[in-house]
């Protein structure tokens, strides 16, 4: 008995003994699916993105009703900002500037849509945009309408029941006549939603003009600064109400002249929502670095 109770001691301690030295998880990596450049997603061994402080409070739970739509939905002056916001790392940004008065939709993209859990802290950082006054849209892809309706209207139902969402934001839209009764029911179903129902298409290039009626806002020109210039615009485009079309451009020089020559185009051809960045690649992951210049530029119309 004495014997067999030893031999049970020590294996006890050598037990304590491996599981001590055991090589740890390293803290807050997570295997998951990550967005990369075009929308695509890759799954790759990732560290988590550690959250600044002080960090978004988590207020909102899932079901909970969302607030009323801001007036900064509609644009009141010549010209708003829309700004996507792809991932945890911009967050702490907005808030610091959603005040600003040219700032009226944030475009919340957690992964390529709402995720696959509720998150409390992305959650947190919608919350406190609304309450900053600034429209919050979340992201879903349409893939030019060859996604299943039932795939998008998931989604759709899981933002505004997660985090109460103002609207949302259809990427790879179609510019394509064929497809207007795909995106007019995907309208129908978001104005069906109780709450704030803002629906931003996005074909990123000038559609026909009645493809305009399936959305509230269209972003009609998704470019680059090369590209931009030599636009093609539609003879309907200057009789169109400006807060109906948005124009977002990437690539552009990192001055003041530059910035104020896109934005007067911009005016120009009746885009009432804009964003523009210096950025080439990763270009809805991080702000301009000319981001208070574009604020100010814009406030100032």
């Amino acid at each position: 008995m004495r014997g067999r109770y030893l031999v049970g001691s020590l294996i006890a301690i050598a037990l304590v003994v491996v599981v001590a030295l055991a090589p740890r998880a390293s803290v807050g990596a997570s295997r998951h699916a990550v967005a990369t450049p075009g929308g695509f997603t890759a799954s790759e061994s990732v560290t988590r993105y550690t959250i600044p402080t002080p960090m978004p409070t988590p207020t909102i739970q899932p079901t909970v009703a969302a607030p009323p739509a801001p007036a900064r939905c509609d644009p009141s002056a010549s010209q708003r900002i829309i700004v996507p916001v792809y991932g945890y790392q911009e967050w702490q940004q907005i808030l610091d500037i959603a005040r600003a008065p040219a700032v009226g939709v944030v475009i919340a993209n957690i992964d390529v849509g709402p995720g696959a859990v509720f998150d409390p802290y992305y959650a947190g950082g919608i919350a406190q945009s609304q309450q900053a006054g600034v429209c919050t849209v979340g992201y879903v892809r349409t893939m030019h309408g060859a996604r299943p309706i039932a795939d998008v209207e998931s989604e759709i139902k899981t933002w505004y029941d997660r985090y109460a969402v103002d609207g949302i934001f259809l990427d790879e839209g179609s510019n394509n006549l064929a497809m207007l009764s795909y995106y007019q029911t995907l309208d129908t179903f978001i104005k069906s939603l109780p709450g704030p129902d803002l629906v931003i298409m996005n074909p990123g290039s000038y559609p026909p003009r009645q493809m305009l009626a399936v959305a509230d806002i269209t972003v009609v020109d998704e470019t680059t600064q090369a590209a931009y210039p030599a636009t093609r615009f539609p003879d309907w485009a200057t009789s169109t109400p400006a807060r109906e079309m948005a124009h977002i451009v990437s690539g552009v020089p990192d001055t003041h002249s530059a910035l104020a020559s896109d934005l007067a185009f911009a005016r120009q051809w009746h885009a009432g929502w804009v964003y523009l960045t210096d950025l080439t690649a990763g270009v809805y992951q991080s702000l301009p670095d000319f981001w208070d210049d574009e604020i100010a530029t814009v406030a100032g119309g």
